[in-house]
C-alpha cells in the first residue's frame, strides 16, 4: 500500500438528481475523490484499486441490477485486496477476507431466497390445478373447432384450407388434431 488509501466512490446515474446530489455529498463527506456514475467506469475503477483502498457506495441497490451482479464487484474489490463500504447501512468489509466471507453469506441468503420462491411457486401452481385451473396460454381452437376441422377434412378440404378458415396456421391446427 502507497501512501494514504484512495477512497472512491460510486453513485447510480438512474437517480434523480436530487438523490444523486445527496449520494455524491455523503460520499465526499466521507473522503472520496473520485465518484464514478457508471457501472463500467467503476468496474474499470476497480481493477485499480491498492490494498488498503476503500471502494465506497451510498446504497448496495444502487450498485447492481441482480446479486450476479453485486457478487463479480465484490469479489473485484476482494481481489485486489481493498475495502468496500456501504455508507447508508455502515457495513463495512475490510481486505480480502471480509469481503469473502460476506460473498458467502449472501449467496446463501441468495440461494435461500430462490428457493423460497420456487417452492411457495410450485405450491401455488399445485393447488390452482386443484382447483381446477389450469396456468399457460388457452387453447387456439376449441372443442368445435376441432370437430369442425374433422368434419371438412373428411371431407376433402386440405388441411391448409382449414387452418386458413379457422384463421390458425397450420401448425396449430396438425397440434390441435393430434391431441
Amino acid at each position: 500500500m502507497k501512501g494514504n488509501p484512495v477512497k472512491t466512490g460510486f453513485v447510480s446515474a438512474n437517480v434523480e438528481d436530487y438523490q444523486a446530489r445527496k449520494q455524491i455529498r455523503a460520499l465526499n463527506d466521507f473522503g472520496c475523490h473520485a465518484i464514478h456514475k457508471t457501472v463500467k467506469e467503476a468496474k474499470v475503477h476497480i481493477r485499480n484499486l491498492d490494498a488498503g483502498d476503500w471502494f465506497v457506495v451510498n446504497s448496495l441497490h444502487n450498485l447492481a441490477n441482480n446479486p450476479e451482479e453485486l457478487f463479480d464487484v465484490l469479489k473485484r474489490v476482494a481481489e485486489e485486496n481493498a475495502n468496500f463500504k456501504v455508507l447508508s447501512t455502515g457495513w463495512t468489509l475490510k481486505g480480502h477476507s471480509e469481503i469473502h466471507k460476506a460473498l458467502k453469506i449472501m449467496k446463501q441468503l441468495h440461494s435461500f431466497n430462490h428457493n423460497n420462491i420456487r417452492q411457495r411457486t410450485l405450491k401455488g401452481l399445485k393447488q390452482a390445478r386443484k382447483d381446477g385451473l389450469i396456468g399457460g396460454r388457452p387453447p387456439k381452437l376449441n372443442a368445435e373447432c376441432i370437430a369442425f376441422a374433422k368434419r371438412n377434412l373428411r371431407k376433402g378440404m386440405t388441411k391448409t384450407e382449414v387452418a386458413h378458415t379457422l384463421n390458425v396456421s397450420r401448425s396449430t391446427l396438425n397440434r390441435a388434431l393430434k391431441q
